[in-house]
């Protein structure tokens, strides 16, 4: 993978997950101050990120099949895909547990409650972060 090409995905990645990021704050900002938000704004806003989401998601991960090769069976891997998607397991599980500890610990100190977007929205980055560490790496299928 030439190095143009793998700031485009990171660009990519990065982008992607900055969709969700801002789906998830506009979406704390509206539960949380509901009385003083700006439906118009934060429905373009939000329309925007999520539509924006989508696509990314599906040109990233699914298109490519990077979804389906970090979710099939340790069998249909050899020697070294195992290797990397092993430590892309490992990185991404650890990255992710410290990732919602920390959400966890903010929402139990503020005592604000997780509705279900939001944790549709963490199990949507604990199926893609392994891809994305793969990705990122300029790891090739």
């Amino acid at each position: 993978m030439s190095t143009k090409e793998l700031i485009r995905v990171r660009l990519g990645i990065g982008l992607n997950y900055l969709s969700v990021l801002l789906i998830l704050v506009i979406m704390e900002y509206v539960n949380r101050f509901e009385n003083i938000f700006n439906p118009r704004f934060t429905g373009i806003i939000s329309l925007f990120a999520l539509v924006y989401w989508i696509i990314s998601s599906y040109k990233i991960y699914w298109k490519t099949k990077w979804w389906k090769y970090v979710h099939q069976n340790v069998d249909k891997f050899d020697e070294r895909e195992l290797k990397f998607v092993g430590e892309a397991m490992r990185l991404s599980y650890s990255f992710f547990v410290v990732v919602l500890a920390s959400i966890l610990l903010i929402y139990s100190l503020a005592d604000w409650s997780l509705n279900g977007l939001f944790v549709a929205l963490l199990i949507y980055f604990a199926h893609v972060l392994p891809a994305s560490i793969l990705k990122w790496q300029g790891y090739q299928i």
